[in-house]
């Protein structure tokens, strides 16, 4: 369990709100970067998706503008707290449903959901196996599951709350037997993340190279060390 909720509040809605250019010059590119990633996995055909480890709810909205009916989990009843809060007046608050839960206690149907998230989340789990087999009895024939999490770096992690950070191998890996069709992609060269995190000064710049559509968090270099990866796999 954590107190990030209770020392910061809904800090994911400020870190990608783009309501304004003000706002953007002050969102956290990293986060937004990885939401997005995340969002361009959503098609025209998808229904139904649950995030798993939603938090405050943010990402969970974000999917519901897609048109999407949303059920966000988390065990965080802060969290979950902040995030029926937060969706209450917006415009897409009745497609989206929030429940202080683990996932494998929320008694989904089988085969019935197109569209699962796991957003920085898989870092955090002892054992994700029994997770990803109860998503896998879930998940709808021809839907997806999509994990971003931080690379796993040599000496140190980025978090000391992450049990296992990954590699793009080891992450293939732990998927593949559930999941055999998988892709994992490196993202967020580390780089940039560095000179972006040396001052305001740098944020402001890679925020505004964003909002006309530059974003250099969004690529994957053919070689050089990344921040986070992410993984598609199919039901």
């Amino acid at each position: 369990m954590f107190d990030k909720y209770q020392k910061y509040g809904a800090y994911h809605w400020s870190d990608v709100d783009s309501s304004s250019f003000y706002k953007i010059l002050s969102r956290s590119l990293p986060l937004y970067t990885r939401y997005q990633k995340c969002l361009k996995y959503i098609q025209g055909n998808d229904r139904y998706c649950i995030e798993i480890g939603c938090g405050d709810g943010a990402l969970s909205y974000l999917v519901a503008t897609k048109g999407l009916r949303v059920l966000g989990c988390d065990t965080d009843q802060t969290g979950i707290g902040l995030a029926i809060s937060q969706v209450k007046e917006l415009a897409f608050a009745d497609a989206v449903q929030f429940e202080c839960s683990r996932f494998q206690d929320c008694n989904i149907k089988h085969e019935s959901v197109d569209v699962i998230v796991l957003a920085d989340v898989i870092e955090h789990l002892e054992d994700p196996v029994p997770l990803l087999q109860e998503i896998k009895r879930t998940g709808k024939p021809g839907g997806k599951l999509i994990i971003t999490t931080p690379k796993a770096r040599n000496g140190r992690l980025w978090d000391n709350n992450h049990v296992c950070e990954y590699t793009e191998k080891t992450l293939k890996l732990l998927l593949k037997d559930i999941f055999p069709s998988t892709v994992v992609k490196p993202f967020q060269p580390l780089l940039f993340y560095k000179i972006y995190n040396l001052s305001f000064i740098f944020r402001y710049l890679f925020n505004a190279l964003s909002s006309i559509g530059v974003n250099p968090f969004s690529v994957s270099l053919p070689v050089g060390k990344h921040v986070m990866l992410q993984s598609v796999s199919c039901f």
